[in-house]
């Protein structure tokens, strides 16, 4: 998996790379805010 990553880095340019690299954090944000959400609603109950 991390060679397929590598491969595409090297093929995306740069503008591309940069807006690749926001979305995976924006997505790691969402998944830790629902992470958290979950186990507040698994507390609750």
């Amino acid at each position: 998996m991390p060679l397929i990553s590598i491969l595409v880095l090297i093929n995306v340019p740069e503008q591309n790379r940069i807006s690749c690299r926001a979305i995976a954090d924006l997505i790691r944000y969402s998944c830790a805010v629902g992470d958290r959400l979950t186990l507040g609603i698994l507390n609750i109950k």
